[in-house]
């Protein structure tokens, strides 16, 4: 276990500021563009693929480009009836490893590397060796770069381009490992470098999820970039957030834009700030609540204490999550002490990466952030007999969600 001090010249810190936010309502799905989120009906039993890719283009009114090797002799039967051309799209991606994307106006064929062949290459290669690269400004000369995001839900979206590819929004997520892609723009420009499909866990109650590793990308987010990185892309339309956060988000990032630098996020300005550490001056401050920040694989933990209903003060490790919107979730499993509180509600909690997590939320007497106690705060109790299984191997007791953090100016 690695622990973050006070001191700046040798590591981070964790520092809350108080601070009144006033919320802010949604942003709305910006018109137009979503070409391929027009319905088709499509029947075919046993059709040529190019056939099928055919037909989808005349019905965009586009023309296509592919390597006729690529589709040769491959034959599909399908039975889609008024459902978006992506998802068609999709189905076909997953059963002949292919990509697509228009471009140009153009709709665009790729292939891919299937399972078995990905498997043996990935075990001969060092391709996908990109955890230790992060971000570096682009001007070696800035002490600091400030990017503006905007917010939905308590999450933090920031704009992000793939391979020089048009402008995505990712959610910043400090559980996350690699980027991950979990809509497919297929109406932007966006190529990823050699796909292999693997199977990921995540938080949810559903099914085996697939994903698909594609390394050497550039990753840029205002004036920083990274190269060589890993990205990680699920195609399932049942993960995919933009209908419920009201603007296009395409997938989540998160820990190699902290790991080197200091962060300050201002939830009230919508800003993020990334300062080089030995650039970063501390003002103390009256008001400042530091808590010691420790990282594990990865992720930040903080230590602190709730109080229970019954009024008993119970020692907590929390996972900081700024991709997690409610204010804090526990686990009743992982301490003897935490309870669910008498008055409570059966209630959806959110989607995983493997489903659809549900459980009930109550109010616990209060939470300790440094001296300070906040009142009352809305506590959700995962019923995810997988979630017991993660806070219990991560040695934790929940997770310290967005709600809270964007009552403060956050210093990381």
């Amino acid at each position: 276990m690695k622990t973050i001090g006070t001191k700046i010249g040798m590591a981070l810190f964790f520092a809350f500021t108080l601070w009144l936010v006033t919320p802010k309502a949604g942003f709305a799905q910006q018109p137009g563009g979503q070409v391929l989120d027009q319905n088709i009906s499509i029947y075919a039993e046993d059709e040529p693929l190019s056939d099928i890719i055919e037909k989808i283009c005349n019905y965009l009114n586009i023309d296509y480009s592919y390597n006729a090797s690529i589709v040769a002799g491959k034959k599909v039967s399908l039975n889609v009836s008024n459902r978006p051309i992506k998802y068609v799209l999709e189905k076909l991606m997953k059963d002949f490893y292919l990509l697509f994307e228009i471009e140009d106006n153009i709709l665009v064929v790729r292939d891919y590397v299937p399972l078995e062949e990905s498997m043996a290459y990935d075990r001969h290669s060092s391709f996908f060796q990109s955890e230790n690269r992060g971000f570096l400004f682009d001007n070696p000369r800035d002490k600091s770069i400030t990017i503006n995001f905007k917010s939905a839900s308590n999450l933090i979206i920031i704009p992000v381009t793939i391979n020089e590819s048009d402008t995505l929004n990712f959610i910043l997520d400090t559980g996350v490992r690699f980027p991950i892609i979990t809509e497919l723009p297929f109406v932007n420009k966006l190529n990823l470098n050699y796909l292999m499909p693997v199977q990921i866990s995540g938080l949810g109650e559903g099914y085996d999820l697939t994903a698909y590793r594609s390394a050497n990308n550039t990753i840029k987010l205002g004036n920083l970039t990274a190269w060589n990185q890993e990205v990680q892309m699920i195609i399932d339309e049942n993960f995919q957030i933009s209908h419920m956060l009201g603007l296009p988000v395409h997938g989540l990032i998160g820990f190699n834009l902290f790991k080197d630098y200091v962060v300050q996020i201002d939830y009230s300005r919508e800003q993020l700030t990334l300062y080089r550490p030995e650039h970063y001056k501390y003002r103390d401050r009256r008001r400042d609540i530091i808590l010691p920040l420790h990282l594990e694989g990865n992720k930040p933990y903080v230590r602190t204490t709730i109080v229970t209903e019954d009024m008993q003060e119970v020692p907590v490790k929390l996972l900081v999550d700024t991709g997690a919107s409610d204010a804090l979730w526990l686990s009743e499993k992982s301490d003897e002490r935490i309870g669910i509180p008498q008055n409570h509600i059966e209630s959806f909690l959110g989607r995983g990466l493997n489903g659809d997590l549900f459980g009930v939320k109550g109010r616990i007497d209060g939470l300790w952030v440094g001296p300070l106690v906040l009142p009352k705060p809305i506590v959700s109790f995962p019923s995810s007999e997988l979630i017991d299984q993660v806070i219990s191997r991560d040695d934790r007791n929940g997770t310290l969600g967005a709600e809270i953090l964007r009552r403060f100016l956050v210093t990381v």
